[in-house]
């Protein structure tokens, strides 16, 4: 609630579901069930995969996607496209290059200055 979603340039997406898949001994994918919208059964999908499937998305997470969207499903992967989690926190380079013994600082930095 109070989130504003939309699809397009500038999208935000709502995380609904996650789901993790290995089909024959094929590499994982994590698959997303995304919205842009109040609708419930407004869904697209987001298929992660070759190293994107680490990213810890859960359910109700806010991404931003970059790429192609073919008939409702985005494919991320290391040829095409990329997540953006959290779009809304924005971190300098500065601020991530000081925080390299403790992974939290850049987050805790940024949240109380």
């Amino acid at each position: 609630p109070g989130t504003v979603l939309r699809n397009g340039l500038n999208n935000r997406y709502r995380v609904l579901e996650v789901s993790v898949t290995q089909r024959n001994g094929s590499d994982p994918e994590k698959h997303l069930t995304i919205t842009s919208s109040q609708l419930p059964e407004d869904t697209e999908l987001c298929i992660l995969k070759n190293g994107w499937e680490s990213v810890p998305v859960v359910p109700g997470d806010i991404i931003h996607l970059e790429g192609e969207c073919n008939s409702g499903t985005w494919m991320i992967n290391e040829q095409s496209g990329y997540l953006v989690l959290y779009p809304d926190l924005l971190l300098s380079g500065t601020t991530i290059s000081n925080s390299i013994r403790c992974l939290r600082r850049a987050v805790l930095a940024e949240r109380f200055k």
